[in-house]
């Protein structure tokens, strides 16, 4: 339940980060018409930039209602949805394809209208066809339906209530943002969990629409994207820590295609190693629902990152038989698959 709330709320901030953004250009965008006002029919720079800008801000927007996570969590089946105890996910995803969507068309098209007026002050015979006034008055109705979508999205983030609370474990909900601690996930901030293989594979299992053990489906899944299926031999490391190794992977992780660090890699090594230090400094074994998230990670590292992915899928192998051995149970082959349900 916290892998798919993370996800859907991840989406609601990206649209509130958007929306910050226009507001941000509005505003700019009125200086802009107020400059033109008085600069004796002279074009202000910016101010058609600016008019536009707003336009694709709002594209970008509700291309993030559309996303798979917000239309798979709508239309999972209802039993699935409390199946997987992710109503709470459910609800914020209605709530951003359903009244935000609207009050976001509603503000882009009074925001293209805006930027259609604007337009008007590039022709030659400016000076004698702008209609100010008329912009004027299209961008005081344009900042109105902002603000109404404005207020709409952050009610779905600051009006958390029980639900969420409860989904996190928490007693109430600190104010959201993407460096949020997912609790059942490590600890790793929201925005990692969100972008994360543990999400996608979450959302192949939504659109499987009712199978017969969700749990053990999402867990089959993950485990087939990491390359361990019932029939993989896999080792694990009692004899020499793995914090180490995993400390070096993460220093030594290259940079993407683009040149920039590749964050949730680094992240995700990190975090694991300092949740696998104790068990490699104090032969302590994890807490079982530590160590369901401890394979849960492992394994979706190992799903995206084929350098480490040896590594990450012997972790997942080791911390599953130091559990396995605490309660004198099944072998690591099985036990791998069977324990992230």
């Amino acid at each position: 339940p916290q892998t798919l709330t993370a996800a859907v709320l991840e989406v609601a901030l990206e649209i509130v980060r958007d929306l910050d953004d226009v507001r941000a250009l509005t505003t700019a965008l009125a200086g802009d018409l107020a400059a033109r006002a008085s600069s004796g029919g002279q074009i202000v720079d910016l101010m058609h930039a600016h008019a536009h800008a707003i336009v694709l801000t709002y594209a970008h927007a509700l291309e993030l209602v559309g996303t798979d996570v917000i239309a798979r969590t709508c239309a999972a089946a209802d039993a699935l949805v409390s199946d997987l105890g992710v109503a709470p996910a459910r609800a914020v995803a209605d709530a951003v394809a359903g009244h935000l969507s609207s009050a976001l068309h509603l503000a882009r098209d009074c925001a293209a209208d805006l930027a259609s007026a604007v337009d008007q002050d590039l022709n030659v015979l400016s000076a004698f066809e702008f209609d100010l006034a008329r912009a004027v008055e299209l961008g005081d109705i344009h900042a109105a339906t902002l603000d109404r979508a404005y207020t709409r999205a952050r009610g779905i983030i600051d009006d958390t209530g029980q639900g969420l609370a409860a989904v996190f474990g928490l007693a109430d909900m600190p104010a959201l943002d993407p460096a949020f601690p997912v609790p059942g996930v490590l600890g790793l901030p929201l925005r990692w969990v969100a972008a994360s293989p543990l999400a996608g594979t979450l959302l192949q299992v939504l659109a499987a629409q009712q199978p017969a053990d969700p749990h053990l489906e999402f867990a089959r899944a993950l485990s087939s994207r990491a390359g361990v299926d019932e029939a993989t031999r896999l080792g694990a490391a009692l004899g020499s820590p793995l914090t180490d190794v995993l400390r070096e992977l993460a220093e030594g992780v290259p940079p993407k295609s683009d040149g920039s660090p590749d964050w949730n890699l680094v992240t995700g090594l990190s975090r694991v190693a300092d949740v696998c230090a104790p068990m490699d400094a104090a032969h302590l074994p994890p807490t079982p629902p530590e160590a369901a998230a401890l394979r849960a990670v492992a394994l979706a590292l190992a799903a995206g990152a084929p350098g480490p992915a040896d590594v990450l899928r012997t972790v997942a192998a080791t911390v599953t038989l130091v559990e396995q051995r605490e309660q004198g149970e099944a072998p690591v082959g099985e036990a791998i698959l069977l324990a992230l349900v």
